[in-house]
């Protein structure tokens, strides 16, 4: 009988040490550190007087989102990668500020097809949003602008680090 609970609780260890939830992955986990995560945001188109419009000619205002920003494979501290792959297929990198928590970059290529260019600026805010359980947790706010655009909106992407809850 020893031997049956030995193996059941030896097991039952295992797997328990095994797990990683999500929710407990310390942030920042490389060379960009804070900066680098997967963000849930609302992207908003703004006109020139910085009024949301509802009526942008892609439908986007007001749809929620998912970005990812991480370090690139070089090792390098001075930019990340800023991608929404499900969304517009947005991926390119962009200079970062790790003390400031910001990033920064003018008229880069946004894609690898090289569709268009992007004008965008961001920061991220430790601990400035809220979860669904009205935790604390870091935020992020970024515009950005597109080259193709006809209609010249900045959009702007604003939201929370992705907790592993359904926000």
């Amino acid at each position: 009988m020893k031997k049956y609970i030995f193996m059941i609780a030896t097991l039952l260890s295992l797997g328990l040490a095994s797990c990683d939830v999500m929710t407990n992955e310390p942030a920042g986990g490389d060379v960009v550190g804070d900066l680098s995560g997967n963000w849930v945001v609302t992207l908003e188109a703004v006109d020139e007087n910085g009024n949301v419009n509802y009526e942008d000619e892609y439908g986007e205002t007001g749809a929620v989102i998912q970005i990812n920003t991480f370090a690139n494979t070089n090792g390098d501290t001075d930019k990340m990668w800023f991608s929404d792959q499900k969304f517009w297929g947005l991926m390119f990198q962009v200079p970062i500020n790790k003390k400031d928590l910001t990033f920064e970059a003018t008229n880069v290529p946004y894609d690898q097809a090289g569709t268009g260019n992007v004008t965008i600026k961001g920061k991220v805010l430790p601990k400035a949003g809220k979860n669904i359980h009205g935790m604390p947790v870091d935020s992020i706010y970024v515009e950005a602008q597109f080259d193709d655009d006809d209609m010249g909106y900045t959009w702007r992407y604003s939201g929370i680090r992705y907790q592993g809850f359904t926000e």
